[in-house]
């Protein structure tokens, strides 16, 4: 073999092996596919390749971005749609308060609650504040305190606590309500009728905004001590007889009573109690009602203050009033007398007797 031959040869076999080697990196295309392509040049084929991964990644950036830009959206158009919302909802009759129950309510009347609570024109009852409301109530002089709650979709349900009066306060003249926390709270209608005892003594100046805190603190000290007074005595043997009329209050010589209903010929009397121990005091007075009922006396007064010997007590009665015995003595002359006249006026010659004697007679 020539020389020529041999390099032609190996030159072919190179050819060979590279053909064979960049096929096999690329996967083979059919013959069909081959033939019927088109031949796009290789500036083409670049530039469209670089057209095509761009487009693929701005769409796949656009999909992963739309839940993002969905959320968004509906941030957007949520306060929206909460304002409309709540515009409709205040504004449409459905909602409006058409039933109010009210629970333990004894002296204020069911319209004066709604007036006060700002609910008798039949608000929306999604607008109310119900805060508001209890503020509103708790303004007024009788409520102590005051809770509001509301049903959808539209009842409203007001539970209230009312002061108790215990007393009447007598200030110059003009009547006010006490409770059983020794506050003045409202004053007495001219209308309004309270069967309780009246506290007096003390005057507006007792507690004027102006008074010093040591007086503001004798003019309460005052007050609870007659609540205590008060308190002490319906529950004692003597208070299931005799009512308190009135308790008068001294800064210096404590508390006096005044016997009301029940007390009989001793109405009206008073009754120094001063200060310490009441219940020692009145079971003393109860023994000396009871021998003064014995005796058939009325008392005028009785001074249990004598704190140094607590055993005596000073009593005075009522001048010019007869005792029971008296009257009963002079109940009984009088009958007495009667009968003995009217015996004389049968015995004497024109009497009676002997009149109807005659008149017998003459029948």
């Amino acid at each position: 073999m020539s020389l020529l031959s041999r390099f032609s040869g190996s030159a072919k076999q190179k050819r060979r092996v590279k053909r064979n080697a960049r096929n096999a990196r690329q996967p083979s295309t059919p013959l069909r596919k081959r033939l019927h392509a088109p031949q796009i040049p290789s500036r083409l084929k670049t530039g469209w390749g670089r057209l095509t991964f761009g487009t693929s990644w701005m769409l796949r950036m656009v999909v992963r971005s739309l839940p993002y830009a969905l959320i968004a959206v509906i941030l957007a158009l949520a306060p929206v749609a909460v304002v409309y919302g709540y515009r409709y909802v205040t504004a449409t009759p459905d909602f409006r308060v058409q039933n109010v129950h009210i629970e333990g309510h004894q002296h204020l009347s069911a319209e004066e609650l709604l007036e006060t609570a700002g609910v008798a024109q039949a608000p929306n009852i999604l607008k109310l504040d119900l805060r508001e409301v209890e503020s509103a109530l708790l303004a007024h002089p009788w409520i102590v305190t005051a809770t509001v709650r509301r049903e959808l979709p539209g009842q409203l349900s007001i539970k209230i606590v009312e002061r108790v009066p215990v007393a009447l306060l007598a200030l110059d003249g003009p009547l006010y309500l006490v409770d059983k926390q020794a506050n003045i709270f409202t004053r007495s209608a001219s209308s309004e009728h309270f069967d309780l005892p009246i506290l007096t003594g003390l005057t507006r100046n007792d507690l004027a905004a102006e008074a010093t805190l040591d007086r503001k603190a004798l003019t309460r000290s005052l007050v609870r001590g007659a609540l205590t007074l008060m308190d002490v005595w319906r529950t004692s043997s003597i208070g299931q007889r005799i009512n308190v009329s009135e308790i008068h209050m001294d800064p210096l010589l404590g508390l006096s009573v005044i016997l009301g209903e029940g007390s009989g010929i001793h109405r009206g009397s008073l009754i120094r109690i001063g200060r310490g121990s009441v219940q020692n005091k009145l079971d003393r007075l109860e023994a000396i009602i009871d021998h003064a009922a014995a005796e058939g006396r009325s008392i005028a007064r009785v001074m249990l203050d004598n704190n140094t010997d607590p055993s005596r007590v000073a009593v005075s009665f009522k001048a010019g009033v007869p005792s029971t015995k008296e009257v009963q003595e002079a109940s009984n002359e009088g009958a007495e007398t009667s009968s003995g006249e009217q015996a004389a006026e049968n015995q004497r010659p024109g009497g009676r007797s002997q009149r109807s004697k005659r008149n017998d007679n003459s029948r």
